[in-house]
């Protein structure tokens, strides 16, 4: 392997104008790949080449990594696992050294310099999308792992509720036991299936078959050199100067990120970094970091009075902590629904507030108690507080006794790195202004994805970052800055008259495949198959007909929705 590594690098050394960029490019990858197999952690210098910072270049190894490292393109040579570079991108490089002109590359109006901040579900989807669009990508991630809120943890808060600050905070509000609420096949990818083999076969699979899986997306499309690991987002503001950037539309972004590692070692190594961050130069920006860790609280009468345990369910893990207890779960979202069952078979009584329910007769006072004891009573939003043990609900009953309170009272919107006042505003949940759920209409080189609530996400995040991605490639094109802020502002209006409250202006539910096909349309793509409408609608009908065991109730296959869908077509032109 060292003799190889010397011919290859004397071929190199000896390259003249009539070398094929082409052959000099497989000459890099080859040399990366023999590097990567030889254990180094940092790719050899190139010959004064502005590609690599000399940073530590393994795989899970990554200091940090500047936003010129891995150039993007369509065509991925995957012999070169290091970058994972690009012909496209070793092209870049050796025009750059032979000092031609850079066709298309970093100076190209194509190709952006993008910073994505999470690698979750979204993030990952979004790097992919943005390298497919020719874009070159840093995806920062505060965790050692891929996943986000699919990381399993048993680790909780200092503060139950959930009020602590970003730099206390818990990612992950996954519990040991918890199970998908879509099939898997919905939940996939267009393009990676989602089958049996992660771990868990069933329909509505574990969660950590949902991280295995991101894990096995991510490997498969080589995302993990684009990744900085172990990276805390301090801040995100628009350059002062435009000197730097391409940027799009005339904005570009200055990203300052600092080490978000664990060890007090290597937090007293990095003391001076930890305090005053790196800043690194982005045309944009994709925001990716999840709207499931920052827990919502509703303001109760008396609630401070209340002296048992309090809890959110971001910090819910187990049942243990209130076995033989008496338990209120204000919420009866998924995770209220959920929770309040598996609470319910090892404590003494669950009530379960709500201020509505999927099946009305479920909260009227004739409602028989469910759960695997049948110990689980529903009831109305709650009033007040009585004292220390004791609520009252809106229809005046009382729930005494209690010894805790678990609420699963949902999220909000948290962007704590932000800073650009008056390009969005976050009140009452609702982000405005956002055109498509996604762009600032007077700064559109930062996109937020994965906003929408109530939708099948993974699909979705693909489609949002696959139109961000051809919009800074310049392959899809914008209204201009008044027309989107007229047509957020036309949602907004009819959503109003509709009596929608401004905290549900992101819930779309049904209208999401209506969203999902406009964006896919604008970006000259075809919609997703009907399959995955007909699955989801079925598995809606089930949840609200059997909320105990829709999850292990039968479903069609993917083969037998697309037979019945082509049927159904036959059918209807007789």
């Amino acid at each position: 392997m060292v003799k190889l590594m010397g011919f290859v690098k004397a071929i190199r050394a000896r390259r003249s104008q009539a070398t094929s960029t082409r052959l000099i490019s497989f000459l890099i990858c080859i040399e990366c790949w023999l590097i990567k197999h030889e254990g180094a952690l940092a790719v050899a210098e190139h010959e004064g080449s502005s590609w690599i910072r000399g940073q530590e270049h393994a795989h899970s190894r990554i200091g940090f990594l500047s936003s010129n490292i891995h150039p993007g393109s369509k065509q991925t040579f995957s012999a070169c696992p290091v970058a994972p570079l690009t012909c496209k991108g070793a092209n870049r490089r050796v025009t750059r050294m032979s000092g031609g002109e850079d066709e298309g590359g970093v100076c190209g109006s194509k190709s952006k310099r993008v910073a994505i901040i999470g690698a979750g579900a979204a993030g990952l989807a979004t790097a992919k999308q943005m390298r497919l669009a020719g874009h070159e990508v840093t995806v920062f991630e505060q965790t050692g792992e891929v996943g986000g809120v699919w990381q399993y943890s048993n680790e909780t808060e200092s503060d139950p509720l959930g009020k602590v600050g970003v730099q206390g905070r818990v990612h992950s509000s996954m519990y040991e036991n918890l199970r998908t609420n879509l099939p898997r096949e919905v939940m996939s990818f267009s393009d990676f299936d989602f089958d049996g083999s992660f771990g868990d076969s069933r329909r509505f699979p574990h969660h950590s078959a949902v991280f295995q899986y991101l894990v096995a997306y991510s490997d498969a499309n080589s995302l993990r050199g684009n990744i900085a690991f172990r990276r805390r987002v301090m801040s995100i503001e628009p350059c002062a100067s435009q000197q730097e950037g391409r940027g799009f539309r005339g904005h570009s972004w200055i990203v300052k990120h600092t080490s978000s590692s664990s060890s007090p070692q290597q937090q007293q190594q990095q003391q001076q970094e930890v305090q005053e961050g790196v800043s690194d130069h982005f045309d944009a920006v994709a925001v990716c970091n999840g709207h499931y860790s920052e827990p919502f609280l509703p303001q109760l009468e008396g609630s401070e009075a209340f002296s048992g345990i309090v809890i959110h369910s971001h910090n819910y893990r187990s049942p243990l902590l209130f076995a033989g207890k008496n338990v209120l779960v204000v919420g009866a979202s998924a995770s209220g629904e959920d929770i309040s069952r598996e609470v319910g078979a090892a404590a003494n009584k669950v009530f379960l507030s709500a201020r509505s329910w999927q099946n009305p007769e479920w909260g009227l006072p004739s409602a028989p108690p469910f759960g695997e004891h049948r110990n689980i009573h529903r009831r109305p939003v709650v009033a007040r507080f009585l004292g220390h043990d004791s609520v009252q609900f809106e229809d005046g009953r009382v729930a005494d006794k209690l010894d805790a309170i678990i609420y699963c009272t949902g999220y909000r919107y948290h962007f704590p790195f932000l800073r650009s006042p008056g390009v969005v505003d976050v009140d009452d949940n609702a982000i405005y202004p956002l055109f498509k759920h996604m762009l600032p209409p007077s700064m559109p080189s930062i996109a937020f994805i994965g906003i929408p609530a109530k939708i099948v996400p993974f699909p979705q995040f693909e489609i949002q970052a696959r139109f961000a991605a051809k919009v800074w490639a310049g392959d899809v094109q914008l209204p201009s800055e008044q027309e989107m802020l007229e047509e957020v502002r036309a949602e907004w209006k009819r959503k109003q008259e509709l009596g929608v409250p401004q905290k549900y202006f992101h819930v779309q539910g049904g209208d999401q495949f209506e969203y999902n096909d406009e964006l896919l349309s604008l970006c000259g793509a075809d919609p997703l198959p009907e399959w995955r409408i007909y699955m989801f609608s079925q598995c809606s009908q089930n949840k609200r007909k059997f909320p105990e065991t829709y999850r292990d109730t039968p479903l069609p296959t993917i083969e037998e929705y697309e037979k019945m869908l082509a049927n159904a077509r036959l059918a209807a032109t007789r």
